[in-house]
């Protein structure tokens, strides 16, 4: 699924709904949010741009601000709940998968204090919506840090706060934008030429866990704006999961007395094949140990809440008994323990180490992993002019390609390595090269070694 976002500083102009029709014919949108049309309702919905497009507007305010959200009907039933103040608040459904979710068009007030109550107008129809996945997108009219803005005054502080507070209370994502920093510019000269981004797209964080999202900035064209292009595909999950030890084992009493068992399992062999075939029966112990007897936590967890709401059932019929009262005091003492090791869980994966241990934030971990999850996908890799983005298919290239880089060359092969050195620069003087190839020593290695996060992997 693709969608546009663009701020058209005014539709008026033939050439102008001549542009969308264009952008729509080559960019072949599935959805497109347009700001500031500076036009009315009834006037935007007639203007046919596409014969699969329909259209839903929000009438400007005099002569500005205006939206209009075209999108394909063949395979989306879309409609606004609101559609005023410069906020087109939509209800999503897919027509094929019957999924849903909510997609919001906004064109944010240029004045600060107004600003300021937009943001708690959005947020507060994004928390009493009943689904909370979705996008919102469009013209924030401030950036949201300092490296978003070039020339000219510096951004103000307190209209970065109030977006930052925004997107933090509603644990939003900021997709991060590709192919340039700047969606604004007053195309001047020289030191007068002032480039902002104020155009972004902010997704949920149950969006994240159900697809990717990858932002691309397009050509500026008929507007001293930039059109920005939100590219959704579902989220596909590794195949191949590489061993990580969990800390939350750790709170487990058998762990220690089962890896020394494990490792004391006979292995015959050099003294390097011992340690790495011991290493090895640990981990896959380690494995089978985790899904046997630790359990998943996540759904031991929703099993613990089950029961609680059972057992406070019981207690609203019959009282509290002791029967009644020892079994919640265990199952909320067994709802501590879970819930400790999923906060565990997630700190690890989410690298966050400037929060104490003990401190419970669960879902902001989770939501810093999904973060580092979508900015590690590989959307598309190039292979000569074409731009490969199936998954099958960047496998196999990349295979292909380091199995090219890394095969020996022939050729390569009678050359004299004097010969091959000889070509390459010397950049480091004798005494830095000395320096480095130095054994370090051991308070060296301790200080290193000791200088590691204590959740990080040595080695």
């Amino acid at each position: 699924m693709k969608i546009l976002s663009w701020n058209i500083r005014g539709l008026n102009g033939i050439h102008k709904q001549e542009v969308i029709r264009n952008m729509i014919r080559d960019q072949r949108p599935d959805v497109f949010l347009i700001q500031e049309t500076k036009m009315k309702k009834e006037r935007m919905e007639n203007i046919k741009f596409n014969n699969s497009m329909q259209g839903i507007a929000s009438n400007s305010e005099g002569a500005s601000g205006g939206l209009l959200l075209l999108f394909n009907d063949k395979y989306f039933n879309i409609v606004a709940e609101y559609d005023e103040d410069n906020i087109l608040f939509c209800r999503v459904q897919h027509l094929h998968t019957n999924d849903s979710w909510f997609l919001v068009n906004i064109y944010a007030p240029n004045n600060k204090r107004d600003r300021k109550n937009f943001w708690t107008k959005v947020g507060n129809m994004v928390q009493d919506c009943d689904i909370k996945k979705g996008i919102i997108m469009g013209d924030f009219n401030t950036p949201l840090e300092d490296k978003e803005k070039k020339g000219g005054m510096p951004p103000d502080w307190e209209s970065k706060q109030d977006l930052s507070n925004f997107i933090n209370n509603l644990a939003l994502m900021d997709v991060e934008l590709k192919g340039g920093s700047f969606t604004w510019s007053n195309k001047r000269k020289g030191h007068d030429c002032i480039q902002v981004r104020l155009d972004r797209a902010l997704i949920s964080s149950d969006w994240l866990q159900s697809f990717s999202c990858r932002l691309s900035l397009l050509p500026k064209i008929g507007s001293d704006y930039s059109s920005i292009s939100l590219l959704v595909s579902p989220l596909v999950h590794r195949r191949y999961h590489p061993f990580k030890f969990e800390k939350m084992w750790t709170s487990h009493p058998d762990l220690l007395d089962n890896i020394k068992k494990w490792w004391g399992i006979e292995v015959e062999g050099s003294a390097m094949f011992r340690v790495t075939r011991k290493l090895s029966n640990v981990k896959r112990m380690i494995k089978i140990w985790n899904k046997s007897d630790f359990g998943h936590i996540f759904h031991e967890k929703k099993e613990l809440f089950d029961n609680l709401t059972i057992i406070q059932d019981c207690i609203q019929k019959e009282g509290y008994t002791e029967t009644n009262r020892v079994s919640e005091l265990k199952t909320l003492s067994e709802i501590h323990n879970i819930i400790n090791k999923e906060e565990k869980f997630w700190r690890q994966r989410s690298r966050i180490t400037w929060l104490k241990e003990g401190d419970r934030n669960t879902k902001f971990f989770h939501l810093t992993t999904l973060k580092h999850r979508a900015s590690n996908r590989i959307y598309g890799i190039r292979k000569g002019q074409e731009l490969l983005t199936e998954e099958s298919a960047i496998s196999e290239e990349a295979v292909s390609f380091f199995s090219s880089l890394l095969s020996e060359d022939p050729m390569l092969s009678n050359l004299d390595q004097e010969d091959l050195l000889h070509c390459i620069p010397q950049l480091i003087q004798p005494i830095h090269n000395k320096q480095l190839c130095a054994i370090p020593n051991a308070s060296e290695v301790r200080e290193a070694l000791f200088s590691l996060p204590a959740d990080s992997e040595h080695g």
